[in-house]
């Protein structure tokens, strides 16, 4: 296969970590693929370095191989007596030459040229099967902090990442289809649930149609995917905006989130006073979300095995009781799943807690139902103590709503909100008080190195936890049951001799043997009184850290953004001073979740490890009781 070449026309810069490789006007590149799409192209500069590169950056060269056509000989002159006269050919046309090309019925007449057909072009806004640029990966919470901060490595088709599991998806854990109404999750709240994945359908599909990759005039030097494209191509240009800066990496979650449109303000939602988030100084540089209600609880408790379609359908019940009204509500764990995802899609800016894994086999049986209860408590608590999340419309109509109608009725609206994602940065009311650049960067910065190293250290415990449960409820079981039944059969053998001066040392023998199989039973209960409640800790942590690369990534977006509106001179003013206050907003939040975080992190990890010693303690004090016990009987043998 011939290898394909292309002049580069325009500069191009990558961004890092993007995939994106810098070409230079007039250099060669060899294309190895063109079927990225989005108008992508990968290929090798002459650098050496593989990547991708805009297509309409360069112009691929087509090299003619074939040779070209040659004219057939001429016949040879041959006497004919009815040659036509002197100073014509054959053909009747004066040509001193006998001319086979100008045989008129050599050829078929020339056709007029027609003109080129257009490339047909792919039906962005395919919203029938809600299926955009075909499989569009879902963001990955793999990398923390991209230096670019506009690309982190996803934002190209055909990467990967891990997604999250919809109710209409999900496979395994009592999950019907529905929610017992077949309009809220079949028919027309389709396309609110995609919001979860792309906030604002029809914005998102216009976006990708108005910003597509075009020519640049002159000689341009774009940085990859953060650089202005709306204007490049078009005639004019004269009047610039805020808006028009649209990034190239339509794939990051800085734009999917929406938080693009928000900060070049394109999101135009009303805020309701119930929905306002403020923000506020605590000193030392340190912000917090604002409590406007007293704090309150709730407690789980009551699992019960429900049926319905006349025993068809199984599932577990929990009742939930809210300290605020100490009226009970009975919730599935689907329920749970359908808050987790709206919570999820509204609140981009906010690490929120995890649901318990889900479960295929072993759902109905007593232990699983109730370490999945405790499970969702602690999940409940977090709410409740988190001072925006508890006081959420969509978790106040699942902690309160007792009829059906009404939680239909509640549980449409919540999917039709349109303060989700980017527009929900709307509703922060931050303080009025500009913040430091210096010191937004470093505690940025810091905090990413923390939560990395925090990750990492709570992902092994968690896999520790795991390995300790499994071994006492195995391992060491065995190992302590073998001691004992050691200890028994020594007994026994003591016994078969009938000396009757050793018949005390036997029964002490035989006691050794009876302990040590109680220490077996002790040690196959004692994981779930320490390790398995260390473990949910841990497990709760590592679904809370998996949140922050993607908040820390659509504020390093907006602050990227905003540096890259500040140095347009074409800009004036008041536009640079709107987009910068929508960036503070944004750095504020992150402040603010950064602070409650880290506050409940301090009290968590010292209450779990209080129970976990105890514990401890209490198991090894059993034991040397009991061992203590056995070593009085030699005593009076």
């Amino acid at each position: 296969m011939a290898m394909r070449t292309a002049k580069v026309l325009y500069d191009f810069s990558a961004e890092p970590n993007t995939g994106e490789i810098t070409i230079r006007e007039g250099e060669l590149v060899t294309i190895t693929r063109t079927d990225i799409g989005e108008g992508w192209w990968e290929g090798t500069s002459c650098r050496g370095d593989t990547g991708l590169f805009p297509e309409a950056y360069v112009e691929e060269i087509f090299e003619d191989s074939a040779p070209p056509p040659m004219a057939p000989p001429p016949l040879p002159q041959v006497q004919d007596y009815n040659a036509p006269a002197p100073g014509q050919n054959s053909f009747g046309v004066s040509s001193p030459i006998d001319d086979w090309a100008a045989d008129p019925w050599s050829a078929p007449p020339q056709q007029p040229a027609q003109p080129a057909k257009a490339q047909q072009q792919h039906d962005w806004n395919d919203v029938k099967t809600g299926n955009l640029l075909g499989d569009i990966p879902p963001f990955t919470n793999g990398s923390l902090l991209s230096p670019g901060g506009g690309g982190g490595g996803g934002g190209r088709p055909g990467s990967r990442g891990g997604g999250h599991l919809s109710p209409g998806n999900a496979v395994g854990d009592d999950f019907d289809s529905d929610f017992d109404d077949d309009s809220a999750s079949q028919t027309g709240n389709n396309q609110q649930h995609n919001q979860s994945k792309y906030p604002d359908l029809s914005q998102f599909t216009e976006s990708l149609n108005q910003n597509a990759l075009a020519v640049p005039h002159g000689n341009t030097n774009l940085s990859g995917s953060t650089g202005d494209v709306s204007s490049l191509g078009r005639e004019g240009g004269k009047k610039m905006s805020a808006t028009s800066k649209t990034s190239f990496n339509r794939f990051s979650p800085f734009v999917k989130s929406g938080a693009e449109n928000y900060i070049l303000g394109k999101i135009h939602v009303p805020v309701p006073p119930a929905e306002i988030v403020s923000i506020v100084e605590i000193g030392d540089r340190k912000f917090n979300w604002e409590s406007v209600t007293p704090p309150y609880s709730c407690t789980i408790a009551s699992p019960k095995k429900d049926t319905k379609f006349k025993g068809l359908k199984s599932f577990i019940a929990y009742q939930l009781t809210p300290s605020f009204n100490n009226i009970q509500v009975s919730r599935r764990y689907k329920h749970f799943d359908w808050l987790h995802e709206r919570l999820t899609a509204k609140y981009t800016y906010i690490a929120i807690p995890p649901l318990p894994d889900k479960q295929i086999q072993g759902r109905y049986e007593e232990e699983f139902i109730e370490h999945r209860m405790n499970q969702l408590q602690s999940f409940v608590d977090r709410m409740c103590r988190h001072p925006v999340l508890s006081q959420s419309e969509v978790w106040k109509h699942f902690l309160t709503c007792t009829d059906e109608k009404r939680w239909k009725s509640g549980k449409r609206k919540a999917e039709k909100d349109p303060l989700v994602g980017g527009a929900n940065f709307l509703a922060l009311k931050p303080p009025e008080k500009a913040l430091e650049p210096e010191h937004v960067g470093t505690t940025t910065m810091m905090f990413a190195n923390f939560s990395q190293s925090l990750d990492f250290a709570v992902k092994n415990l968690a896999k520790v936890a795991a390995d300790q449960t499994n071994k006492c409820q195995n391992e060491y079981k065995r190992d302590y049951q073998t001691i004992g039944k050691a200890f028994h059969q020594l007994g026994e053998a003591m016994e078969s001799q009938e000396l009757q001066y050793s018949q005390t040392l036997n029964e002490a023998i035989f006691n050794t043997g009876e302990v040590y199989e109680e220490i077996s039973k002790l040690i196959d209960e004692q994981p779930r009184l320490d390790w398995e409640h260390y473990a949910d800790m841990m497990h709760d942590y590592k679904g809370m850290l998996s949140n922050f690369p993607q908040i820390l990534h659509i504020q390093s977006g907006c602050q990227n953004k905003y540096r890259e509106i500040d140095a347009d001179v074409k800009l004036g003013p008041a536009e640079i001073a709107a987009v910068k206050h929508r960036t503070e907003a944004v750095s504020y939040a992150l402040l603010a979740e950064i602070h409650t975080f880290q506050q409940q992190l301090v009290k968590d990890m010292k209450l779990a490890h209080q129970k976990f010693l105890r514990e401890q303690i209490d198991y090894h004090r059993k034991v040397a009781d009991k061992l203590e016990e056995n070593l009085r009987l030699y005593d009076q043998c």
